[in-house]
């Protein structure tokens, strides 16, 4: 097996899924803060969209990592394509929210379990060398993909109906499952277990115990939650808030925020790449450079939404994307380096879940502060929220490490 071409064609088949999955997701936020006019109910599609996950990961993550093949991955995109059409259809009949927001819980399992099997297949068929560089590139993919769907929430959402997103997003699920067909199979050994080693069928609680038990893995887990929760939460809410009730600019201005997010995503990832040691600490537990890339994107954060001009408004929400990139890829990779091959979707899938719900809890939490209390001061106190957390995770996964120690030493 080539491996190099294997990953390039993964890379595209993810890259072309991930990109009409973001679209709809925005198009559909900006559709309903543009007809409600309420932030709240905005922040649910995004919300709605990611906190399903966290019910299910551990055993669906299990359940990936058994059966992954080309067809499974193949039926996941074409059973996410009736998600979408059904997604179209509420929006395009004013079906009740509550409904809308069903349709995109279901669709975001599906997204998860694709995102989780596009993952193992990455950990399966790339050496152990390589691994770091390459889910940088997977990553990388993912947000280039948002730069991609902003262009098109530019062009598409000022002009056009709900109908041409859904064909869009349609299109690219029969693409990306035309490319993962080119894929060879991975081999029986390397995706089956024998019976005498079958791994059982673990619980959330006893994954994140596992993953908890081992301090340089525990930090980059809670950097990544902590730091997806408070960036790409605000970005939630922002992205859309911003353009259509602060600046005005109707839906296609939706677009021109996104540009500014992909961008400092994108340089977040050049740190990354040419300069892969600017966040590595002496001591891994104790991570000061990535508090301190923190403390400056926070600051980015709140100059953005005081901003009266648009421009300075832009580059502020480019330079906290910047920040949350830089911390995010850095500590993802190391999680996913370190990760065993024979559980890395169950462990990638409960990153990405624990991550996702905590980003949905503090994206409904802002977008009610912003909603009844304005966007500065929702600002400000979602920034003490975040500081709060980060100061008490530590002692949580002291606490946890324990519990799992203390568990593995009964008999």
């Amino acid at each position: 097996m080539d491996s190099s071409k294997e990953f390039t064609k993964l890379l595209a088949a993810s890259f072309i899924s991930q990109t009409g999955s973001h679209f709809l997701t925005l198009a559909i936020a900006a559709f309903v803060l543009y007809t409600s006019g309420s932030p709240v109910q905005s922040a649910l599609i995004f919300v709605v969209s990611f906190l399903p996950s966290i019910l299910v990961s551990a055993r669906l993550g299990h359940w990936v990592d058994e059966n992954i093949s080309r067809w499974f991955i193949a039926r996941n995109e074409l059973i996410s394509v009736v998600a979408t059409l059904l997604s179209g259809i509420s929006i395009a009949l004013h079906l009740p929210l509550v409904l809308l927001c069903m349709i995109l819980g279901f669709r975001s399992l599906l997204m998860f379990i694709g995102r989780a099997a596009a993952t193992k297949w990455l950990k399966v068929i790339t050496p152990h060398e390589l691994q770091a560089n390459r889910i940088k590139l997977f990553y990388l993919s993912f947000f280039l993909s948002t730069a991609i769907s902003g262009l098109l929430a530019g062009i598409v959402l000022s002009r056009s109906s709900i109908w041409t997103v859904v064909y869009l997003d349609m299109a690219s699920y029969f693409l990306s499952v035309a490319v993962w067909m080119t894929l060879q199979q991975l081999p029986a050994l390397q995706t089956e277990s024998s019976p005498s080693t079958k791994i059982p069928e673990p619980s959330l609680r006893q994954t994140l115990s596992t993953i908890f038990a081992m301090p340089v893995m525990r930090t980059s887990f809670l950097i990544v939650c902590l730091s997806q929760a408070m960036f790409q939460g605000t970005y939630s809410v922002l992205v859309s808030f911003l353009p259509i009730q602060v600046f005005k600019l109707g839906l296609g201005g939706v677009g021109g925020f996104q540009l500014a997010a992909s961008a400092g995503i994108t340089g977040g990832f050049l740190i990354n790449w040419l300069r892969n040691t600017a966040l590595a600490e002496k001591q891994p537990t104790r991570p000061l450079r990535t508090i301190g890339i923190a403390a400056i994107a926070s600051m980015a954060l709140l100059f953005s939404v005081t901003a009266s001009a648009l421009s300075i408004s832009l580059i502020g929400f480019f330079v906290v994307n910047l920040g949350y990139e830089w911390i995010w890829l850095h500590h993802n990779s190391d999680f996913f380096r370190t990760s065993p091959k024979a559980v890395a979707a169950r462990y990638q899938f409960t990153l990405s879940a624990c991550a996702a719900f905590l980003m949905a809890t503090l994206t409904l939490t802002y977008s009610a502060l912003v909603q009844y209390l304005g966007v500065s001061l929702a600002t400000l106190i979602i920034i003490l929220i975040g500081v709060l957390m980060a100061g008490v995770s530590p002692f949580i996964g002291k606490r946890s490490e324990m519990i799992s120690l203390s568990e593995r030493a009964q008999p």
